[in-house]
């Protein structure tokens, strides 16, 4: 091979060499600062390196990582932001059917309550990261399992109310006490996640919410006789402690007159005693007796006073002045 081919062939290599160099030379800048993340406001981000959280940064800015696969940078909404997700217990699409009775597949899934009956509900799920570190190693697919706590907490809270309750006076209680036991599940199983509120839309499957209506009036219509009959016992009871009233107050009465009749028919008869025995001698006789008044007086002398009464007055005993 001439000289002059051989400088071209060893130029033409050389030069290949240096565009290898180059590219591969830029490839590994380009790899080298691929770890290198923008953290924008609103997220926060987490490095993995072989699986295991080795730092997090909470606010925004750059986070400095090793290229992949040494090292991955996980982003995720920040602590501030609220995320929203909706469990349902309900139809997508009910299909109208003439059969009685209720059936899941064509009324969609049930929520069984505390005392038997089966309720439509959706849950509206208000939550954020609140541990970036245990919420990246948690599990692959955290809405999945969020989703997953959820049904279990909303079932269970459900599961220990009656249906009355729920659609009728409970469900803030319910909906309080559905967060906090999916709170619970979710620093067990360590989510890494602040569940802060669960809003409960309840609804009667089609077929049962006519015949709960009736139940529901029947209910409020025998509550509004009992509270009749309360009302009328009260006013009897009212009238008869009148009537009593009245009676007592009229029997107070007579006896006074009789009592004031009786001091006037005796009054003229313990007048006369007085004057003949001398003052006092009625309540002597009231408190000696009379059998010792008697003996006192020595004799007695009985004067005629009318109307079939007799006064008994002493009479003067021998050798008394």
């Amino acid at each position: 091979m001439p000289p002059e081919q051989d400088d071209a062939l060893a130029g033409a290599v050389r030069a290949a060499f240096r565009f290898l160099l180059i590219a591969v030379g830029a490839v590994l800048a380009v790899w080298s600062v691929s770890g290198i993340r923008q953290v924008q406001p609103g997220e926060q981000a987490v490095v993995l390196r072989g699986g295991a959280a080795v730092r997090s940064r909470t606010r925004p800015g750059l986070v400095l990582a090793l290229p992949a696969p040494l090292e991955r940078v996980l982003v995720l909404p920040a602590a501030e932001r609220q995320l929203a997700a909706t469990v349902a217990w309900r139809p997508v699409a009910a299909l109208p059917s003439d059969q009685p009775g209720l059936h899941p597949r064509r009324d969609g899934s049930y929520l069984v309550v505390g005392d038997g009956a089966v309720l439509h509900a959706t849950a509206q799920v208000q939550w954020s990261v609140s541990e970036p570190q245990l919420h990246a190693l948690a599990v692959a697919a955290p809405a999945a399992a969020l989703e997953r706590v959820v049904r279990a907490a909303v079932a269970a809270t459900c599961a220990g109310m009656r249906l009355d309750e729920l659609l009728y006076g409970g469900l803030d209680r319910a909906q309080q006490a559905a967060r906090g036991a999916a709170q619970q599940r979710c620093d067990r199983q360590g989510l890494g996640v602040t569940i802060h509120r669960i809003e409960l839309a309840l609804a009667l499957p089609g077929r049962a919410e006519q015949a709960f209506a009736q139940a529901q009036s029947a209910g409020a219509e025998a509550s509004t006789q009992v509270a009749q009959g309360e009302t009328s016992a009260r006013q009897v009871l009212q009238e008869a402690n009148r009537e009593a009233d009245r009676l007592r107050q009229a029997a107070t009465a007579a006896a006074g007159e009789a009592v004031a009749r009786a001091r006037i028919d005796t009054d003229p008869i313990a007048a006369q005693l007085d004057v003949g025995l001398g003052a006092g001698t009625v309540d002597r006789l009231a408190s000696d007796g009379l059998a010792s008044a008697l003996e006192s007086c020595g004799r007695v002398l009985v004067v005629p006073a009318g109307d079939g009464a007799s006064l008994l007055l002493p009479a003067v005993r021998p050798g008394a002045r």
